[in-house]
């Protein structure tokens, strides 16, 4: 299920549209340096829908830069071990400084904690990221898209759908998600993890 009008509601969401070519403009400017993304990891897990292990997540190319500080609960006993040393969190005071406008937006909201990840995610043509749940039940997670390609498909539990520029995709992480990019250029996104204590001010669905 897809919650794009609740995240829609969100104030600083809003800001982020509102701003949005500017915001885009500072993203690209740094993605255009050649500095910008990492790896993520492939890391095994068990398929929730197959109930198998899988030794990667994703397929082909999938690189990601943070725009909050990285900062899950209980995150050291995941396989996601690796993002909480210095290397992202050092890095991202390099965006603070890249993209002055997002940063004046998120600064309260990832300070405060109710953004709980901040990251631009981009995909390459023909990445498939695997049938999985996220590591944190408590979070939507909302997309901007700032580089579309609209043969490049997000579908969670049995709905799905596809990034337009400018336009908000907004889901639950713990629920069953998956990723395949059938197009010919890098889709890029703004993704955040947003608190339920939060969200649940705009969408009673989240008092659970």
């Amino acid at each position: 299920m897809f919650y794009n009008e609740t995240a829609k509601k969100i104030p600083f969401i809003q800001d982020i549209l509102e701003n949005f070519d500017e915001i885009k403009t500072e993203i690209i400017d740094f993605v255009n340096t050649g500095k910008a993304f990492l790896p993520y990891k492939k890391y095994s897990y068990i398929d929730p829908v197959t109930n198998k292990e899988r030794k990667s997540l994703f397929e082909h190319d999938w690189k990601v830069f943070s725009v909050t500080k990285f900062n899950w609960d209980g995150i050291d006993k995941s396989a996601h071990h690796s993002f909480k040393n210095d290397l992202y969190n050092r890095f991202v005071k390099i965006v603070y400084r890249k993209c002055k406008k997002l940063r004046s937006i998120l600064k309260e909201y990832d300070e405060s904690g109710i953004v709980i990840n901040g990251m631009v995610s981009r995909l390459s043509p023909g990445t498939i990221i695997h049938p999985h749940r996220g590591w944190n039940a408590n979070v939507l997670r909302t997309h901007i898209c700032l580089v579309e390609d609209l043969q490049c498909y997000l579908t969670v539990n049995e709905q799905t759908q596809t990034w337009k520029e400018g336009q908000v995709l907004s889901f639950v992480d713990y629920d069953i998600h998956s990723v395949e990019h059938r197009g010919t250029k890098d889709r890029i996104v703004l993704s955040l993890d947003i608190n339920f204590d939060y969200v649940r001010k705009y969408d009673t669905f989240f008092d659970r």
